[in-house]
């Protein structure tokens, strides 16, 4: 009987041991299909060159459709500029693709802010690899962190 009960443990522990193995799998290939749908980023996104003429044309497609906001340099689009005037450019860039997407009431929120960029970056497909974390909120200015910032406005502009 002790034998009987040590068997039926033994397959409870393989069966659960299968369950798990399958549960692993099924998380690998749903991932693996998650990164299949990601659209690829084709730009040059880690060249400063490159980043410095995305910075030229922002401030061009800004200057070219009557940016009434608080427009910075092209010197402070290649740096860095801070946050609120970030979201404020890209409330208008939002406003003329007419895409229904309420900017944040709270600049100091940065659930209300990450919540915008995020529905931006979803409902735009944005490429997956460049997106923009909550913890980069706070080091917008940073040169690496900054790209980032940089790259969605050269984008939105395109």
């Amino acid at each position: 009987m002790s034998q009987s009960r040590v068997t039926t443990a033994q397959v409870q522990s393989r069966q659960l041991s299968s369950r798990q193995t399958t549960s692993a799998r099924a998380t690998t290939t749903n991932a693996a299909k998650a990164k299949q749908d990601r659209i690829p980023d084709s730009r040059k996104v880690r060249d400063q060159d490159y980043t410095n003429q995305c910075a030229e044309r922002v401030f061009n497609f800004f200057t070219d459709k009557g940016y009434d906001g608080l427009l910075p340099s092209i010197k402070d689009l290649q740096t860095g500029i801070i946050l609120k005037t970030f979201i404020d450019m890209i409330s208008f860039l939002i406003n003329l693709l007419d895409v229904q997407i309420a900017p944040p009431t709270d600049f100091k929120d940065p659930n209300q802010i990450m919540t915008f960029l995020n529905t931006i970056q979803t409902q735009l497909s944005y490429p997956e690899t460049n997106q923009i974390k909550q913890t980069e909120l706070k080091s917008i200015s940073s040169a690496i962190t900054w790209r980032k910032f940089m790259l969605l406005l050269s984008w939105l502009t395109n």
